[in-house]
C-alpha cells in the first residue's frame, strides 16, 4: 500500500534549512569589540605610529590602513576610550582620529597629554623618532590645515582649533617646534601679548620678538630696540620711524640677511636709498661676504621701487628669485632682456632660487623660460652658455640647456656633448646628451657617440632605462655594439 505525501516533509525541510542558516550567520557574525580588540592588538603589536608611506620609496604603511579602519570603526565615544589604552601607538592613533573627526573639544584632549608628555615612536617618510603624543595632535591639524580638503567652515574651524593649542603651548616652559608654531600663529592675539612679551624679552626667543612686533606697539620700540642685533627680523614686521636712526646706526660687522630684511621693509624711496648705498659699498673687491644676504631680503620684500636693484644683483651674482624672473619677462620684456644676457654671459648660468623647497622641481622651468626670452628678444646665440653648462653641470640643470639646444639646433654644442660622454655620467644624463646628439642628425658625431655608448654600456644598459635607449636606438637607427 502507497504512503500519501502530504505538506509537512516540505515544512521541516524550510525550517531545517532556516535553522542552520541562522546558526550559520550567528557563527560567521564577527562581534565589533572582538574585532575592534583584534585591531588595536596588532597596531600595538607593531609598535609605530606611522604615517601613510613609509621608507625611502614611499610605501603605503599597512599599520597606516589599520589606523584607518579603526577610525572607520570607532565613534568619538570609542576614541575617548582608546585613550586610556595601555599602548601609546594606540592612543596616537585615536588622538589622530579625533582630529581627523573634527572632535569639538580636542584642546582638552592634547592638554591632557601636554601635561602627561607622553611620547611615541613614530615614522614619517624614512624618518624615525620619538615624539610628544601632544605633538602628533597638534601636527595632525596642521595637516588638516593644509590639505586643501577642507571646506571654508571647516577651514575656519580648524584654524580656530589650532589657535587654542597654540595658547597652550604658550603656558609651558619647553622651547620645541610647537612653541615656534604657536609664535608664528598667534597674529598679535590680544589675549596672549602678555605671555609673548615675556618670551621675547625675558626668555629672549627670535620667534617671540617677532610676535611681539606684529603688535606694533610704540610702547615695545625701545624694549625691541634693546634687543640689539637680535630685533632686526622683528623690526622687519614693525617697520616704524623710530627705528631708522637705530638701523642707520648699527655696524657693519653685524650686518646680516635680517638686517637687510629689516631695511628693505620699510618699501620706500628713503629705504632704496639706504639699500643702493649699502649695496655699492659691498660690491668692493673683497666685499662680497653680505651679497646673498642681500639679495634675498630686497626680493623677499620686493616692490617696484627695488627693481633696479634686483636686476643689478641678477647681472653682477647671475642669481633671481623664480617668481621675479618671471614677473620681469611679462611686465617688461624689453627692459629685462639685455639683463638676462648679459648675467648669463658673465656666469654663464643663472641660478634660479625657488619661492619655497616645495617648488625646487620649477626653477628649471624657469631657466628654460629665460633662455627662449633672452634668444627671442635679443636674437642672441647661447651656444656657448650651452656649452659651457653641459660640460660643468648635470641632472635636470644639465637637461634645461641639452633641451634648448636640441631646440634651436645648436649644433655647435656637440664637440660638449662628446667631451661630457667621454667621462663617467649617470643615466638620465647619458640618455639626454645622447637623445640632442642624435637630433642633430649628423654621422660624424653618430659614429663617435656609438663608440662611446658602447664603452659605457654599463652605466646606461639597465633597468628601465634599457628600453628607453633602445626606443630612441630605433628611432634614429644608431647601433651600438655590446663593448
Amino acid at each position: 500500500m502507497a504512503l500519501r505525501k502530504g505538506p509537512y516533509p516540505n515544512a521541516m525541510k524550510t525550517l531545517l534549512i532556516s535553522l542552520l542558516l541562522v546558526c550559520f550567520c550567528h557563527l560567521n557574525a564577527q562581534n565589533p569589540d572582538s574585532v575592534l580588540l583584534e585591531l588595536t592588538d596588532s597596531i600595538a603589536e607593531h609598535g609605530r605610529l606611522e604615517g601613510r608611506f613609509v621608507g625611502m620609496v614611499s610605501t603605503k604603511s599597512a599599520q597606516y590602513e589599520r589606523y584607518e579602519r579603526l577610525r572607520n570603526l570607532t565613534d568619538e565615544e570609542g576614541l575617548l576610550k582608546l585613550l586610556e589604552h595601555k599602548s601609546s601607538v594606540v592612543k596616537g592613533y585615536a588622538a589622530w582620529a579625533l582630529v581627523d573627526k573634527n572632535y569639538v573639544d580636542i584642546s582638552s584632549v592634547f592638554s591632557r597629554f601636554i601635561k602627561s608628555e607622553e611620547t611615541v615612536k613614530s615614522m614619517k617618510g624614512c624618518i624615525i623618532d620619538y615624539d610628544q603624543i601632544a605633538g602628533e595632535i597638534y601636527q595632525r591639524l596642521e595637516g588638516r590645515q593644509r590639505s586643501g580638503k577642507l571646506t571654508e567652515k571647516e577651514y575656519l574651524d580648524n584654524q580656530d582649533k589650532l589657535k587654542q593649542l597654540s595658547a597652550i603651548v604658550l603656558q609651558r616652559d619647553t622651547v620645541d617646534y610647537m612653541l615656534s608654531h604657536a609664535f608664528y600663529r598667534n597674529e598679535a592675539a590680544p589675549e596672549n601679548y602678555e605671555i609673548i612679551k615675556k618670551w621675547a624679552l625675558e626668555r629672549r626667543e627670535p620667534e617671540a620678538m617677532v610676535a611681539l612686533a606684529e603688535y606694533q606697539r610704540e610702547e615695545d620700540i625701545e624694549s625691541i630696540k634693546a634687543l640689539g642685533k637680535l630685533s632686526f627680523e622683528a623690526i622687519s614686521y614693525f617697520p616704524h620711524p623710530e627705528f631708522r636712526d637705530f638701523l642707520n646706526a648699527v655696524s657693519p660687522s653685524d650686518y646680516n640677511y635680517d638686517y637687510f630684511l629689516a631695511v628693505s621693509s620699510y618699501k620706500d624711496n628713503k629705504a632704496r636709498k639706504r639699500l643702493k648705498k649699502l649695496y655699492k659699498k659691498y660690491r668692493n673687491p673683497g666685499k662680497v661676504e653680505h651679497t646673498w644676504d642681500f639679495g634675498a631680503a630686497v626680493t623677499h620684500n620686493y616692490i617696484p621701487k627695488y627693481r633696479k636693484l634686483v636686476l643689478q644683483y641678477l647681472e653682477d651674482d647671475g642669481s633671481i628669485q623664480g617668481h621675479l624672473a618671471l614677473q620681469f619677462i611679462q611686465e617688461s620684456p624689453k627692459k629685462t632682456d639685455k639683463v638676462f644676457l648679459r648675467s648669463l654671459l658673465k656666469h654663464n648660468h643663472i641660478h634660479v632660487i625657488s619661492d619655497s623647497y616645495w617648488d625646487m622641481d620649477k626653477s628649471e622651468s624657469v631657466l628654460y623660460q629665460i633662455l627662449e626670452h633672452v634668444a627671442m628678444e635679443t636674437g642672441a646665440d647661447l651656444t656657448p652658455v650651452c656649452q659651457t653648462q653641459i660640460e660643468n653641470s648635470d641632472f635636470t640643470y644639465m637637461e634645461v640647456y641639452t633641451d634648448f639646444a636640441r631646440t634651436h639646433g645648436l649644433t655647435g654644442v656637440i664637440p660638449s656633448i662628446l667631451k661630457k660622454l667621454e667621462t663617467e655620467n649617470s643615466a638620465f644624463d647619458i640618455f639626454h646628451l645622447t637623445q640632442t646628439l642624435l637630433s642633430f642628425e649628423n654621422k660624424d658625431a653618430n659614429v663617435k657617440l656609438s663608440a662611446l655608448l658602447s664603452a659605457s654600456r654599463k652605466d646606461w644598459d639597465r633597468g628601465n632605462w634599457s628600453e628607453s635607449f633602445s626606443e630612441l636606438f630605433e628611432q634614429y637607427k644608431l647601433v651600438v655594439n655590446q663593448p
